[in-house]
């Protein structure tokens, strides 16, 4: 068993525990910067860029690398499980936050090399979002994502159709759904 590794975009949360970190000056610090959360039986840590903003509001606009991501112990037979629980993580992440959260690189076993990188687009937004305190998303995240896993993949009308999804999108290829006309 190896550690599952990623990287999120547009995470703008400040962590909920503190870990010891080396910033980009050199320097030792303790920083509040890692938030875990429990999805589908795996504990999946996010340890968030000790050097955002303390306003985060000033992200606004920007498609910025926020989070490294971490599953511990994970066997090579559930990677493409753990990879479409950080998708459906990523989107309650994205609804917490009001930002486009997205998963653009992966890498198992973790330090190895062997790794994925996707394009993504998508910015922070941070207007008025509904958990702006870390604790709050995470008591979202760990709540809700049974439900959502149960209420996410029932088609509206009977039709195979993704939120924010369509065919030419990278990150939804993998899921061999047909969708009829545009998503959305």
């Amino acid at each position: 068993m190896s550690d599952y590794y990623g990287r999120l975009a547009n995470c703008a949360l400040h962590g909920i525990d503190f870990t010891t970190v080396t910033k980009k000056d050199g320097k030792v610090w303790n920083v509040r910067n890692l938030i875990r959360l429990n999805a589908s039986g795996f504990e999946i840590e996010l340890h968030q860029n000790p050097d955002l903003p303390a306003n985060l509001g000033d992200l606004r606009g920007q498609s910025i690398d926020t989070t490294g991501l971490f599953v511990r112990n994970v066997t090579q037979d559930q990677v493409e499980t753990v990879r479409e629980v950080i998708d459906k993580v990523c989107d309650l992440l994205s609804f917490a936050t009001e930002s486009r959260v997205l998963p653009y690189f992966w890498e198992y076993p973790a330090g190895s090399g062997l790794s994925c990188q996707y394009s993504m687009t998508g910015t922070v937004q941070l207007w008025r979002y509904p958990f702006a305190e870390p604790e709050h998303a995470k008591h979202f995240v760990d709540s809700c994502y049974n439900r959502f896993v149960q209420l996410r993949d029932i088609p509206p009308s009977g039709e195979n159709t993704h939120v924010d999804c369509c065919e030419d999108n990278p990150r939804y290829r993998h899921c061999g759904r047909s969708h009829k006309g545009p998503c959305g």
